[in-house]
């Protein structure tokens, strides 16, 4: 890219890697870090999101049964999108994908929305938090503790989303929680899937719309079995929390799944 010529550079659409590059004092290294960030960050994690939102769906059959009546009777515009090999029926060639427009995940998928949700609180995918430096000492409200300056704090959502304080029946998995009523109600701050203040993720909006397409388009045309015993999927920790099939499973999969066409 940085061989190019300037008709070259002209000639096609700027891109992300464009952007990169075009910061000031950037090198490679720096291009590579960000690349590696934006495709980790953006990418990995909500993709493990998914598979737990497409595990829980399965166990939750009435949850399924409303999602899917909701994204059948919003209009959406169908792409024809490549599947790879061999033609859209025997899974490749184009295949017809229907995608939700910008306003749509905005102001239309309210249930989906809160199904999305309510798998980021049971399964957050950095169950296992974020670390934080105090900057100045810090008494807890409604206590006598006192968190001094320059104390390391782990904040885990795993724990704080399976508070029953705040979360009745928090092993349970209802999206319900997610109504406007209920966000209302609740503590901003109960949620820490995204993280908060000045420091929180910079790309949640991202997440959530990229999350909320997928969807769309994987609910309207597919629907998904477990090709394994639900009790053979566990909670993988690593970076970010993933399902994993057990070795009792007999299959080395993360999420094994069957998936039929609607």
């Amino acid at each position: 890219r940085r061989n190019e010529s300037e008709e070259q550079r002209k000639a096609r659409t700027v891109d992300l890697l464009d952007i990169f590059m075009s910061v000031p004092g950037a090198d490679d290294s720096y291009v590579g870090a960000e690349i590696a960030t934006f495709l980790f960050a953006g990418s990995e994690t909500t993709s493990n999101s998914l598979a737990w939102l497409v595990y829980e769906t399965i166990l939750n059959e009435s949850v399924l049964e409303q999602l899917v009546s909701e994204l059948s009777t919003i209009p959406m515009e169908t792409i024809s999108c490549e599947s790879g090999r061999g033609g859209a029926e025997s899974g490749g060639g184009e295949a017809l994908m229907d995608f939700p427009t910008f306003d749509q995940v905005q102001n239309e998928l309210l249930y989906t929305t809160m199904v999305w949700k309510e798998t980021l609180r049971r399964r957050p995918v950095a169950a296992t938090g974020t670390y934080r430096t105090a900057s100045e000492d810090v008494l807890l409200p409604g206590t006598n503790v006192c968190i001094q300056r320059g104390t390391d704090l782990l904040l885990p959502p795993y724990v704080m989303h399976t508070d029953a304080d705040v979360w009745p029946d928090p092993w349970s998995f209802d999206p319900l929680r997610f109504t406007r009523e209920a966000i209302r109600e609740r503590n901003g701050l109960a949620v820490q899937t995204f993280s908060s203040g000045p420091r929180n993720c910079v790309g949640q909006m991202f997440a959530h719309h990229e999350a909320l397409t997928t969807i769309c388009a994987l609910f309207r045309r597919y629907k998904f079995t477990l090709a394994c015993k639900p009790e053979h999927i566990a909670e993988h920790h690593s970076l970010t929390m993933r399902p994993r099939a057990l070795p009792a499973s007999g299959i080395r999969m993360h999420l094994p799944v069957f998936v039929h066409r609607r």
